[in-house]
């Protein structure tokens, strides 16, 4: 796990994991169009080749990335590290009332898998079942058990509820919007987040922002 102060200072000021927030939006402002049932179970890509391998960059530094249900539903994502050299960050899922089929890759076994939800506390092979309170609070809830297990950063994938959730609460430290060349000229609307961003890079066709939170 990284240890270098960018994450371990704040991980013991805060007693929470230093949270990446991360999306792919398109030029016209969304993170995905409306899709048919038979579209869904695979990723609806938005950016490229050299954006994606990015993406993995930053899975293989981080300690863990959290998905919601919708995003494991409409995407069935590996969240491993597969286009570069590193280890796999500890996979999180939100599954509140587990509705979440077996079949999907998050469940396959191969990477520490973590499942919080409002139903039972669970431990088999390498998945993990973990009852909170979905109550006002329950961002701070789940930021907390990652805390005392010493998990000290956290990539937030999506999708848009998820990121929003925590937008809104302020608990988060970087945010990355990267924006592919394409539109979907409707769907579901990428966050907003306020301020400027202070890094910027063209990847190929693509742009990357990356915005701090400074309160």
């Amino acid at each position: 796990m990284p240890r270098n102060n960018k994450r371990f200072l704040p991980f013991m000021k805060r007693e929470r994991p230093f949270v990446i927030l991360k999306w792919a939006e398109t030029n016209d402002g969304f993170i995905d169009s409306d899709r048919s049932e038979n579209e869904l179970g695979k990723p609806n890509w938005i950016t490229g080749e050299k954006a994606l391998l990015r993406i993995h960059q930053m899975r293989a530094v981080e300690d863990s990335i959290l998905v919601g249900t919708n995003t494991a539903l409409n995407d069935n994502p590996s969240l491993t590290v597969r286009h570069c050299e590193g280890r796999n960050p500890v996979r999180i899922v939100i599954d509140n009332h587990l509705r979440l089929p077996e079949s999907l890759n998050l469940f396959d076994g191969t990477v520490k898998t973590l499942v919080f939800n409002s139903i039972k506390n669970e431990e088999t092979e390498n998945i993990e079942f973990i009852k909170i309170d979905f109550d006002k609070r329950w961002v701070q809830h789940i930021l907390k058990n990652l805390y005392q297990r010493n998990i000290q950063s956290l990539i937030v994938e999506g999708g848009k509820l998820l990121l929003d959730s925590f937008i809104s609460a302020g608990l988060w430290d970087e945010a990355y919007r990267f924006i592919g060349n394409k539109d979907f000229k409707n769907g579901i609307e990428a966050p907003k987040i306020s301020g400027n961003p202070v890094f910027s890079e063209i990847i190929d066709n693509d742009r990357l922002f990356i915005y701090k939170n400074t309160n």
